[in-house]
């Protein structure tokens, strides 16, 4: 019995076909782009980016402390506290005309440890922040019943009740922050 070998490599003209043809169109497609690039557009459109302010901002009144409402903003004199958790101490406060800044003591004392919730001694520290509170009073008081006072909760700015929910936080031992976009 004699092994007959197929000698004819070439592939099936279909094949060839689409070969050829797809060659054809991606050279044609090359072409234009160079046409494009080389040529550009006709009209010579091109973008333009107007930055001056429009009248309105112009007109508008800089908030700086000479130009500001009669009605004073509410010093802080005393230490406050929500439960047992300091919220405002007046030695970590620089009262200005624009509201109360947080500034380091005459200690030495840093806000960002002050207000701080309490870690364990000799422990790793890990942050874990839940975030997205103060929207949904139900689920901002579940979280805040469910959680432990270790986790940090992060409440968005805009609430209806974010200065009742920062309370409850701090009450129950929870550090908190301000989620402000930047």
């Amino acid at each position: 019995m004699a092994l007959v070998a197929d000698t004819d490599l070439s592939p099936p003209k279909g094949a060839r076909a689409l070969a050829i043809t797809g060659a054809a169109c991606a050279c044609m497609v090359m072409a234009a782009a160079a046409t494009i690039t080389l040529l550009g557009n006709g009209h010579h459109a091109s973008v333009r980016l107007d930055l001056t302010p429009p009248a309105a901002a112009l007109a508008a009144p800089v908030l700086r402390a000479e130009n500001l409402p009669d009605t004073p903003t509410p010093a802080v004199t005393t230490a406050q506290y929500a439960g047992r958790a300091l919220i405002a101490d007046p030695a970590l406060i620089e009262n200005t005309p624009l509201g109360p800044l947080p500034r380091i003591a005459d200690d030495g004392r840093k806000p960002m440890t002050a207000y701080a919730a309490p870690a364990a001694a000799g422990k790793f520290k890990i942050a874990i922040v839940m975030t997205g509170l103060g929207l949904s009073a139900k689920a901002t008081g579940a979280a805040l019943a469910g959680l432990p006072p270790s986790v940090t909760v992060g409440l968005l700015p805009y609430a209806a009740d974010a200065p009742r929910w920062l309370n409850a936080a701090r009450a129950d031992g929870h550090e908190v922050l301000l989620e402000v976009p930047m």
